[in-house]
């Protein structure tokens, strides 16, 4: 496999797409409800504070984690990314393989990186196509389903 394709980090939008929304989402979540308690125990803290300095004191001790929290979603999506490529890659390639198979062409061992998940089903595939080769190699040339005739 060329060095090339390990620069293409996004390549299955419908795994790794759902598990950036879903970290997007449940991130977001986390930062809006811990705004929520912290405003509420700012409130409680002392609650005959009018409703804006209370806000306003809240947005001078927490409103940095809230903005660093926010920034941190890119790098948290970038991350959760690159992790799930190292299971969706070799999904896809197995994948690949088993489609070009199916359609007659001759296809290689598949070789994982160090790191990635599933080596144990690549192996277990490997032994498979390894299997079938021998098979499809000891098959008769003759496609037909007649018995080869002699002269």
């Amino acid at each position: 496999m060329s060095s090339d394709q390990r620069k293409t980090k996004y390549i299955d939008p419908k795994v790794q797409g759902t598990l950036a929304r879903r970290l997007v989402f449940h991130y977001t979540i986390f930062l809006v409800g811990s705004s929520l308690f912290a405003f509420l125990l700012q409130v409680m803290t002392n609650p005959f504070t009018p409703l804006s300095q209370t806000v306003q004191e809240l947005w001078w001790s927490q409103g940095p984690f809230i903005l660093v929290g926010f920034c941190l979603i890119p790098v948290f999506v970038n991350d959760t990314i690159k992790l799930s490529h190292r299971f969706v890659g070799p999904i896809v390639r197995v994948h690949g393989d088993i489609k070009r198979s199916a359609s007659g062409e001759q296809v290689k061992a598949i070789q994982l990186r160090p790191g990635d998940f599933w080596h144990e089903l690549v192996d277990d595939f490997n032994m498979m196509l390894t299997r079938t080769n021998e098979f499809n190699s000891k098959e008769p040339s003759n496609s037909s389903n007649e018995p080869a005739t002699t002269a």
